[in-house]
């Protein structure tokens, strides 16, 4: 018996089930000792912000509960870990806004730790590794241990389960966080900040022209984001912050007992 029917061989003995269970398993270890590396070295990375983790906390009403960090970089951002009480925000960003429009993005990102949109993520996509490792595995078996073939199949499917994802969870998480700043009285600002944010990205991406392809490919891209298009945000920033007024206009009570629950998370 020649090598390759020897691999052959031992490629048909693997038992799909349990090589499945330890490629996912694996996997799912991988990523969690990823975010722990990339935890630590972006705390080792950034400074505690004072004055910015004090006017969040007045801002909340809470005492010494959320801690603002300054990420020194050129790229204008600002984001969470999803869970606890840490929010970040670059260095460029804090240079770009005004005192009251970082205070709205600061906002929008306390929503995701409260919400605990990254766990969220990690709940959902995990369970999918496992089917994704079997289909992956079963292509190899079928094939007779093509695992080249196997692991297009294991990209493919880690993708579009990624894009599925944006589509069903994530874009709908930006959306409500956007909402949380707004009920909170920080929409105008949030939608300053917004513009600031888009009118950077036009001057720093590539002004050629885009021909019929290229724009169906955006659109395309547009879809399976992680992140809602700039312009469809703020027009529900602004009808968000249109609905409060009314309702503080008119003395409905229970509306704007409504927005406050909401916005509290409670």
């Amino acid at each position: 018996m020649n090598k390759l029917d020897q691999h052959l061989q031992r490629v048909q003995e693997f038992d799909p089930i349990i090589t499945s269970a330890a490629v996912g398993t694996a996997w799912i270890l991988s990523s969690l000792i990823t975010l722990l590396y990339m935890s630590f070295s972006l705390k080792r990375s950034v400074k505690i912000d004072p004055k910015l983790s004090s006017r969040i906390n007045k801002i909340l009403g809470t005492s010494n509960k959320w801690t603002v960090h300054v990420y020194k970089t050129k790229e204008p951002n600002a984001f969470s870990l999803g869970f606890g009480t840490h929010i970040f925000i670059t260095t460029k960003l804090i240079e770009m806004l005004t005192p009251k429009q970082i205070d709205s993005v600061l906002l929008h990102e306390v929503w995701h730790s409260k919400a605990k949109h990254i766990p969220k993520q990690l709940a959902f996509m995990y369970p999918l590794y496992y089917l994704i490792a079997g289909a992956a595995i079963g292509t190899a078996t079928a094939t007779g241990g093509n695992f080249l073939l196997a692991y297009v199949v294991l990209m493919i499917l880690d993708s579009s389960s990624k894009g599925l994802w944006n589509i069903l969870f994530s874009q709908r998480h930006e959306i409500h966080a956007d909402e949380y700043a707004t009920k909170l009285g920080y929409g105008k600002e949030l939608v300053e900040s917004l513009k600031v944010i888009e009118n950077f990205a036009k001057k720093h991406t590539d002004s050629s022209s885009c021909g019929k392809i290229c724009q169906l490919i955006e659109k395309i891209n547009g879809v399976f984001a992680e992140h809602p298009a700039i312009r469809k945000r703020i027009e529900l920033i602004l009808r968000k912050s249109t609905e409060l007024n009314k309702a503080l206009k008119s003395g409905s009570f229970g509306k704007i007992k409504n927005f406050v629950v909401k916005a509290w998370g409670k």
